[in-house]
């Protein structure tokens, strides 16, 4: 019981944390990168019909993914940046369709792709990476692919990184590529995963 406490103090002061940091113009500085972030999915995400996109922010990523397929779902925890997106994204929106939760609740669908981008915030304490990544391979088992797109500011990101690609290939997911995208500060870990 404590621990279930625990993870829904944890989901709230999340909630907080991201209305806060979203309350900033461009929070991540994804805009300044937003040339090497478009070339990351054009380089990486092949066309499909389904992609789901794990922390959609202000939609910069999103702008590009768009592109890659018939229908792109966003999963947001803040309203803030959810608006934002929608703002960004008018002309696109028809083929979007925004989710304002935290990863927690989303329900199981099957995704042909699943992106994760600036998503280390919702690994938190050890205790919750794991059930973390273990949703995430429950929403991502029947993908075809996974791509995460993750800044590194400190060695206990890469660590966490790690983590997931254990698991990930744990579950049928072989890698394809990877590499840190060195053009911006932070760099950008960049991770290609594939069902087998």
């Amino acid at each position: 019981m404590k621990q279930f406490i625990d993870f829904l103090l944890f989901r709230n002061r999340l909630k907080k944390k991201m209305e806060e940091t979203h309350q900033l113009e461009d929070p991540w500085k994804a805009e300044r990168m937003k040339g090497q972030l478009h070339g990351i999915i054009e380089n990486y995400v092949s066309p499909c019909k389904t992609i789901l996109e794990i922390g959609s922010g202000d939609g910069i990523v999103s702008e590009k993914l768009v592109e890659k397929c018939d229908r792109l779902f966003c999963v947001e925890i803040s309203k803030r940046a959810i608006a934002k997106a929608k703002q960004n994204l008018t002309s696109l929106i028809s083929k979007i369709t925004f989710i304002n939760k935290d990863i927690y609740s989303v329900s199981l669908k099957t995704y042909d792709t699943v992106v994760m981008s600036f998503v280390l915030d919702y690994l938190g304490q050890n205790q919750f990476a794991k059930k973390f990544i273990w949703l995430i391979m429950d929403l991502c088992g029947c993908s075809r692919e996974i791509l995460i797109i993750q800044p590194i500011y400190e060695e206990i990101d890469m660590k966490k990184l790690e983590t997931i690609a254990v698991i990930l290939h744990k579950n049928g997911f072989e890698h394809q590529k990877s590499g840190i995208e060195k053009e911006s500060t932070p760099h950008l870990y960049v991770g290609l995963f594939a069902k087998q």
